[in-house]
């Protein structure tokens, strides 16, 4: 448990409570869950409306994941509205989670969505560091639950699942066009959208240290110190947070309150592959060679499943003149994506529940 960080400025507080009232948010059937008369007609075509429920799930997922069907393909940075993920047949977790509740509902049968718990996972992307949330499509059918998971990997328990509601899925939707917009440098679009996730889920950590990095990035260090505190008032064990506002003292010259949070912050950074990777890119371009060998060997051994990370790292060792490891870090990029050719063959359904 990490120690509680200073009283949040009371000035900034307001201001950020105030920036979060003015603006607009969408109604989730507008936003989220909308379907086109397009859409609803193939829905109708390929799963008959008169079916059971358990007729009609199957179907349904079937309909949009075979491979022969519609294929949607799982995509991280695609944060899309159902119509879009129909169209594009493409997605990342929520867009598909999206698309099956609309769908669902539409059948006139039972969907919502829930948050997984999962252990910290990083992604790098643009030099920005994302820790994901999982969510995935539930309902009952019956007395049997349900679950649509698109990520099997990260499949969990009845306990580790927590339903949220509509509302709550939207402000996730809008946190991730804040992630996407910041990806792209418009940390004003990405100020916007976190201030409409939290307008609709204030206690959501996750949504808070989004905004202050953003706030960071433009020079609003009040804002950003305000919402890096607000995150850790709601869950004390944000490490992202902590590791940010840590930053945030550092770059200002703060050393005597970061040093309250350093050796917690260098604990986290330990367990981020990402991290390594970018401190061996930056020592081979000083030259430091042996300790930009070290760092690529702990991001290589911590993470599992990203390939982009291993073609990153077989990159870098191509600059250490490394051709084993470079080779090595190749096929276990490959051999990952075998792995995820496999899994879309397969249920993606939680097998722990109804299986599809």
């Amino acid at each position: 448990m990490l120690s509680a960080p200073p009283e949040i400025d009371p000035i900034a507080d307001a201001e950020l409570t105030q920036r979060i009232a003015g603006v607009a948010v969408g109604h989730p059937e507008a936003v989220l869950l909308p379907l086109s008369e397009e859409v609803r007609q193939a829905l109708v075509a390929r799963v008959d409306p008169n079916w059971g429920d358990l007729r009609k799930c199957k179907h349904l997922s079937a309909f949009f994941f075979d491979a022969d069907e519609m294929n949607i393909q799982y995509h991280a940075w695609s944060t899309l509205d159902p119509n879009n993920t129909f169209y594009k047949r493409q997605g990342n977790c929520l867009s598909m989670s999206s698309l099956f509740v609309a769908a669902a509902r539409y059948l006139d049968f039972d969907g919502y969505f829930q948050t997984v718990k999962v252990s910290p996972s990083w992604s790098h992307e643009g030099n920005t560091m994302i820790r994901y949330e999982h969510i995935v499509a539930a309902g009952k059918l019956g007395q049997t639950e349900y679950v649509v998971d698109f990520l099997p990997e990260f499949a969990g328990t009845e306990k580790q699942r927590s339903r949220i509601s509509d509302e709550q899925a939207l402000a996730l939707y809008y946190s991730n066009l804040a992630v996407e917009a910041m990806v792209t440098g418009d940390n004003s679009d990405g100020i916007y959208k976190s201030l409409q996730g939290l307008q609709l889920w204030q206690d959501n950590a996750n949504i808070w240290n989004n905004l202050g990095t953003a706030y960071r990035r433009i020079g609003e260090t009040e804002l950003a110190e305000a919402s890096y505190r607000r995150a850790l008032m709601h869950n004390r064990d944000n490490y992202s947070a902590l590791s940010n506002l840590t930053q945030l003292y550092l770059l200002n010259g703060r050393d005597e309150e970061a040093d309250r949070y350093l050796t917690t912050v260098s604990r986290y950074y330990r367990r981020n592959p990402y991290y390594h990777l970018q401190l061996g890119d930056m020592q081979i371009t000083q030259g430091k060679l042996e300790l930009a060998r070290k760092n690529l060997q702990r991001a290589f051994r911590l993470e599992k499943d990203d390939p982009l990370l291993f073609d990153a790292l077989a990159e870098a060792y191509n600059r250490l003149n490394d051709p084993t490891s470079s080779s090595a870090s190749s096929k276990r990029a490959e051999k990952i994506r075998q792995k995820e050719r496999l899994r879309k063959l397969q249920s993606m359904v939680n097998p722990g529940q109804l299986v599809l």
